[in-house]
C-alpha cells in the first residue's frame, strides 16, 4: 500500500470558531441571606442575655428576701436554742 492511500479525516473546528462557552455556576438563591442570619443570631443572643439578666435579678431579690426572713427569725431561733 502506498503512503497516500489512507485518507484520514481530522476533526477541525467549524469555520469562524466555536461560540462562547458558558462556564459560570448558576445556583438558585436558597434560604435567608447572610445579613438576615446575622440579625436573627444577634436577636437571639440579645434576647437570651436579657432573660439571663432578668433571672439573675429575680434570684438576687429572692436571696435577699430569704436573708431578711432569716434575720427576722434569728431571735426566735436563738431563744428556742436557749430553752433547750
Amino acid at each position: 500500500m502506498a503512503a497516500g492511500a489512507w485518507k484520514v479525516k481530522q476533526d477541525m473546528p467549524p469555520s469562524g470558531g466555536y461560540g462562547p462557552i458558558d462556564y459560570k455556576r448558576r445556583l438558585p438563591y436558597r434560604g435567608i441571606p447572610g445579613y438576615g442570619l446575622l440579625a436573627i443570631g444577634l436577636g437571639a443572643f440579645v434576647f437570651g442575655t436579657y432573660i439571663i439578666f432578668r433571672w439573675n435579678w429575680e434570684r438576687r431579690h429572692l436571696a435577699f428576701e430569704d436573708m431578711e426572713a432569716r434575720i427576722a427569725l434569728m431571735p426566735l431561733m436563738m431563744a428556742e436554742d436557749d430553752r433547750r
